[in-house]
């Protein structure tokens, strides 16, 4: 069984969740059932436990200008991948998993910063006649 591979049978998240509110614990149990790719789950963590806009305007670091993600979120995130993907934390891959995880989220950060600014542009471009 590779690292990306989930077992049939997954350990419940409710232990993990159990100080999230309710929706969002709800969310990522919905999350921890569907999702089949470490990458796709990491991004849907992303999505139910930051806002937009945290996003938006930061990155793992706090480096290049931005401000840090919460870590105490940031190692949710870590706890709920390894028990989505449970055969992932040995040794050596430990450390390969949290870089996967930390370049997952800044490349989320960083579209949704493209995006924000995208849209920004757009909505303040003088209306073409």
């Amino acid at each position: 069984m590779t690292p990306t591979h989930r077992p049939q049978t997954l350990p419940s998240i409710s232990p993990i969740v159990s100080n999230l509110p309710k929706e969002t614990a709800s969310k990522l149990k919905m999350c921890h059932k569907k999702v089949s790719s470490r990458k796709k789950h990491i991004r849907k963590c992303l999505e139910e436990i930051f806002s937009t806009e945290e996003l938006a305007s930061s990155n793992i670091s706090g480096n290049a200008g931005k401000d840090k993600l919460d870590q105490y979120k940031i190692g949710l995130i870590n706890r709920l991948v390894i028990a989505a993907f449970p055969s992932i934390p040995t040794v050596e891959n430990s450390e390969d998993v949290a870089r996967e995880i930390a370049r997952t989220i800044n490349l989320k950060c960083r579209e949704l910063k493209k995006s924000n600014s995208k849209r920004c542009q757009q909505t303040s471009a003088p209306p073409t006649v």
